[in-house]
C-alpha cells in the first residue's frame, strides 16, 4: 500500500538560525487505501472512526520532552499544531519540564480528561511505559515521537514516527575514523567527545553508534564528556581539554546545534578554527544538520553531520494522527510513504525488536562539504544564514 501526501505550514519556512539543540503498540490497520485529509475545520469522519468523543471535534494532548527554549522546538511545537487544527482537531500542550515523573503526571491528566488521542516526545521510553498501558486501560490511543517504547512492558503504541540518532552516529564515527586516517596515514589519534545529556535516549543512541564504529581502533582514544545539551557548558568542557590536551585531533558533537557554536568559540580562542589543511585544523564530527555546521561544513571548519530532514517530522506525525482518527487507519508493517519533495523521497514501516508497534524512521542524510550547498538540505531550504548556501562569515 502506498501512502501519499505532505503539507508542510507556512511557517516551517521560515529562517531561524539555530544555535541550540534541537536526537509503538500493536498496529491495527484496516487494509485501506490512504488518502490525505484536506486542511479544513471540518471534523467530518469515514466509517473507520468512532468520531469526537466530544461530539463535535477530536481533541489530541501533545506532551513533549519540555517547554521549547530554543527556535527549533517552538517550530516543532507550532508544525504539530498546525497539523493537528488543520484537520480539524482541537490541540492540548502539556510541558513536563524535562521531567520524567511529570511527563507521566502529563499522560494520566490527559487519560482524566478523556482526550482522543495522546502523542508523546519521551525523555526514555521505558519511564513512560506504566502510564501509556493506562492510557490502552482507558482506550486512548497514544504515538511517540523519537524515543520508541519497549514492547516488554505490555505497553501498545499505535506507531512511532522518528529518526535514527544511531545512524547518524555511526556514520559520524567513520567520518572521523577517515579522517583520522587520511591525516595519519591509518586510523589513529586523540578524539573528545562532547555528549549531551545521558539521562535521554538520544545522546545514550549518539554515544552508542559513534562507539559501535570508533572502538573497533585499537589506536584511536576517545575521551568522553557531556555538555548536557548546553552551549555555553560544552564550550567551557572544550577549552579546559584542549588547554590540557592540545595534540588533540578531532571532537565529536552530540549535537551540531547546540556545540558547534562553542567548538567555535573555544577553537577560535587557541587559533585552532580554522579549515582543512591549514595547521592546527581540528576534525569535527556531529549530527543533527543545522545552519552552523552546515555553513563550518561548506567552508572547511568541519568534516561531517547528518541532515535529520527535521521540517518533515512534525507534519508526518500530525498527518498520521489525523488520519487514524478520521478514518482508523495506521501504517502497518511493510507500508510505504511517498514524499518526493524531501530529501529522503520515501520510507517504509518497519517494526524494532523489543520495541513496541509500527516505526515510521525517516532516512538519515550524511552532509560533508561536497553536498552542503545542496538546497533541499533542511538547513538551507528552512533556516536563514549562515548556512551551506552563505558566504564565509569567519575571518
Amino acid at each position: 500500500m502506498k501512502l501519499f501526501g505532505i503539507v508542510l505550514a507556512d511557517r516551517w519556512r521560515q529562517s531561524i538560525y539555530l544555535m541550540v539543540l534541537f536526537g509503538v503498540g500493536s498496529a491495527c490497520s484496516c487494509g485501506q487505501s490512504r488518502q490525505d485529509f484536506p486542511a479544513t475545520s471540518s471534523s467530518a469522519v469515514s466509517s473507520g472512526s468512532k468520531g469526537p468523543k466530544n461530539g463535535s471535534e477530536f481533541v489530541v494532548g501533545w506532551i513533549p520532552m519540555d517547554t521549547p527554549k530554543n527556535e527549533y522546538w517552538k517550530m516543532f511545537d507550532e508544525g504539530l499544531q498546525d497539523a493537528i487544527e488543520s484537520r480539524g482537531a482541537k490541540f492540548l500542550y502539556r510541558s513536563p519540564q524535562f521531567d520524567a515523573v511529570k511527563q507521566n503526571d502529563r499522560i494520566r491528566e490527559l487519560i482524566v480528561e478523556d482526550v482522543d488521542f495522546i502523542v508523546v516526545y519521551p525523555l526514555d521510553g521505558l519511564s513512560i511505559s506504566s502510564a501509556v498501558v493506562e492510557a490502552n486501560n482507558a482506550g486512548i490511543p497514544v504515538a511517540v515521537f523519537l524515543n520508541s517504547v519497549p514492547s516488554k512492558t505490555g505497553a501498545k503504541v499505535l506507531f512511532t514516527v522518528t529518526e535514527s540518532d544511531r545512524e547518524a552516529a555511526r556514520a559520524a564515527g567513520q567520518a572521523m575514523v577517515d579522517a583520522l586516517t587520511a591525516k595519519h596515514g591509518e586510523p589513529k589519534g586523540k578524539v573528545l567527545e562532547v555528549q549531551g545529556r545521558m539521562t535521554t535516549t538520544g545522546a545514550k543512541l549518539r554515544f552508542a553508534g559513534f562507539h559501535e564504529v570508533i572502538d573497533g581502533y585499537e589506536n584511536i582514544v576517545v575521551t568522553s564528556k557531556t555538555g548536557n545539551w548546553d552551549t555555553g557548558i560544552a564550550n567551557r568542557v572544550i577549552q579546559e581539554w584542549m588547554a590540557v590536551h592540545s595534540d588533540t585531533d578531532g571532537i565529536y558533537l552530540h549535537s551540531d546545534a547546540n556545540y558547534t557554536p562553542a567548538a567555535q568559540a573555544a577553537l577560535s580562542a587557541i587559533d585552532r578554527w580554522v579549515p582543512k589543511g591549514e595547521p592546527g585544523h581540528v576534525i569535527l564530527t556531529g549530527e543533527d544538520g543545522t545552519n552552523i555546521a552546515i555553513h563550518a561544513i561548506r567552508h572547511g571548519f568541519m568534516e561531517f553531520t547528518s541532515d535529520f530532514s527535521i521540517a518533515d517530522l512534525a507534519p508526518l506525525l500530525g498527518e498520521l494522527i489525523m488520519e487514524y482518527l478520521h478514518a482508523g487507519t495506521v501504517p502497518k508493517i511493510g507500508d510505504v510513504l511517498e514524499r518526493p519533495d524531501t530529501l529522503w523521497k520515501e520510507v517504509t514501516a518497519s517494526e524494532q525488536e523489543g520495541m513496541s508497534g509500527p516505526i515510521i524512521s525517516i532516512p538519515i542524510t550524511g552532509v560533508t562539504q561536497e553536498n552542503a550547498s545542496d538546497p533541499k538540505l533542511y538547513a538551507n531550504k528552512y533556516q536563514g544564514a549562515p548556512n551551506g548556501m552563505s558566504p564565509l562569515i569567519w575571518k
